[in-house]
């Protein structure tokens, strides 16, 4: 969504995407989280718990708080389940579906303990068999959540026919505040102890390893750390603001803005420079 509706909707009562994982199972082309170009990774679970401590500490409880577990492909974390017990939080999850083919009950129990029905990302050309997904589901008497709503409608799911390249410039030639106002994906994110405003949390990591750029993140400017907030106030002040980084990262509308994102068919990455890199 777009930053002016996030603070418009978000009043009382947040809601945080939280990073388990920045690799994925999938391999798309172009990956908006770059998970196809990281190294596995998979936060701790001492990171888990100061993240939860310090959450309590701001002011966050099961009432003002929604953590959707995000990736990368959450469902990958060796630790998935103890997690879904122990966050005392509100849940979601966003997944792309693969390991839910197969029929794994510890993590449909712990699903179904949460009541907790998983967003799932359709993808039409991947070879994901949804038909699997949806039995193994509903065999726990759960379902999944169409995250998508938009492109393209077959049978009985909405797949992303298409997929938004994301494109980052190494030379931050975008104009920061057209980026931001044009932008799509405003959707903090909770990453490694650090909250930040959407989904750029990995980019510094997978592109800077991976081709070699010098993409850097500003403290206080880019990302708040969870341990030095002293209240929720804070965090509005903060996602109600500008940030350096929208002038390396394209946004997703195209209107009165110079950006190159574009929409493509979905396929999988061949891990060139120009899927994520404007030259």
């Amino acid at each position: 969504m777009e930053q002016k509706d996030y603070i418009k909707n978000i009043k009382d009562n947040f809601e945080f995407n939280y990073v388990l994982t920045t690799h994925c199972n999938l391999n798309c082309k172009g990956c908006r989280t770059c998970a196809s170009i990281s190294k596995p990774y998979e936060v701790s679970m001492k990171q888990v718990l100061e993240d939860i401590k310090n959450l309590k500490r701001i002011g966050f409880n099961n009432n003002n708080l929604s953590l959707t577990l995000f990736g990368g492909e959450p469902l990958l974390h060796k630790g998935i389940e103890t997690i879904l017990e122990i966050m005392p939080f509100r849940l979601g999850l966003l997944t792309n579906g693969k390991v839910l083919e197969k029929d794994r009950p510890s993590l449909f129990n712990a699903l179904k303990k949460r009541n907790l029905n998983p967003g799932v990302s359709y993808y039409l050309n991947s070879d994901i068999d949804y038909d699997k997904v949806h039995n193994n589901l509903s065999k726990y008497n759960l379902k999944s959540l169409n995250f998508d709503t938009e492109f393209n409608c077959i049978k009985d799911y909405t797949y992303k026919q298409k997929f938004i390249m994301s494109m980052y410039d190494p030379k931050g030639r975008y104009n920061l505040r057209e980026q931001l106002n044009n932008c799509k994906s405003f959707f903090p994110c909770i990453f490694e102890g650090k909250l930040f405003p959407c989904m750029v949390h990995n980019v510094p990591n997978a592109l800077n390893y991976k081709f070699g750029t010098d993409f850097k993140f500003e403290e206080n400017k880019d990302y708040l750390v969870l341990s030095k907030i002293k209240n929720i106030e804070e965090i509005k002040t903060f996602l109600n603001s500008e940030f350096p980084f929208c002038k390396f990262c394209g946004s997703d509308g195209c209107e009165g803005s110079q950006n190159c994102n574009h929409l493509e068919d979905w396929s999988k990455t061949k891990r060139e420079i120009t899927e994520w890199i404007r030259i």
